[in-house]
């Protein structure tokens, strides 16, 4: 039987829709609404009796009490990876029945999504010109520009690169040490940090992290976990850095437009001095 994946969107302060991400699974998606917006990361506990393990599901935030958001039992067997997939698999349906209660947006399987915006005249695409219809991967195929802002002024510190790079860049800005990400095993999932060391042999400090559930292919999870965190970047800057990134072509859009709206009002009143 096929998986089914889901679309998530949020609402943009005018009200129009926002696609946050597509083709995600369900345990996949109560991840995303949990860590969305703020500086939580999800954790799974597990508890083991003679008959059943408990699964307990967390948010962690610094500084705060972690929040049990909720539990579910899986009857034990002899596979401890196969009973954490039945949990994980059992969060993801509660989140389903009840998404409203785990975060401020929608969710919807992508076949309910792609009939829904095509019967409103507005048919998902993989075009990357199309915006809010960016499928999965094509923020990885864009370059970025970094900037600070300085009262009405906006510094680049740097243009032209990669999303990966640029979560190096904004993980390194205006601290010590080098950025480096870390991973590791816990139950069936896959958990991926990055973060800095001041120097080789220092800690590591853990900034941003992604929980995915495990395939048979580390370098497949390894690069979902990439674009995963690449997204949270984008969805809060703050989460690396106090900066601000856009896609290199909106960046120079902005900057085009005003341009213009300068030229134009110079322009106005240049054209009244001479009428005078």
């Amino acid at each position: 039987m096929p998986k089914i994946t889901y679309t998530m969107c949020t609402k943009k302060q005018d009200g129009t829709e926002e696609v946050l991400t597509r083709n995600v699974i369900a345990a996949r998606a109560l991840n995303i609404a949990l860590e969305y917006g703020g500086a939580g990361r999800v954790k799974i506990s597990v508890q083991t009796n003679r008959t059943q393990r408990l699964y307990e599901l967390f948010l962690h935030t610094p500084n705060v009490e972690a929040e049990r958001i909720m539990a579910v039992g899986v009857a034990r067997s002899s596979d401890p990876l196969e009973d954490g997939r039945k949990a994980v698999a059992a969060f993801g349906e509660i989140f389903l029945k009840s998404s409203g209660d785990y975060w401020c947006g929608s969710v919807e399987p992508d076949e309910d999504y792609a009939r829904r915006r095509c019967d409103e005249g507005e048919c998902p695409s993989n075009d990357a010109s199309e915006g809010d219809f960016e499928l999965e991967g094509d923020i990885m195929r864009q370059n970025y520009t970094l900037f600070l802002i300085n009262g009405e002024r906006e510094e680049v510190v740097a243009s032209g690169i990669s999303l990966v790079r640029a979560m190096n860049v904004a993980v390194e800005h205006g601290g010590p040490g080098k950025a480096d990400a870390v991973s590791r095993d816990v139950g069936p999932l896959r958990v991926f940090e990055i973060g800095r060391r001041a120097s080789d042999e220092a800690e590591f400090e853990s900034i941003a992290s992604i929980a995915l559930e495990r395939s048979g292919d580390a370098a497949l999870d390894a690069e979902r976990a990439t674009e995963a965190l690449g997204r949270k970047l984008l969805n809060d800057t703050r989460i690396l850095w106090s900066g601000c990134i856009e896609t290199d072509v909106a960046y120079a859009r902005r900057h085009a437009d005003r341009k213009q709206v300068v030229t134009s009002s110079r322009g106005t009143r240049s054209s009244g001095g001479t009428a005078g």
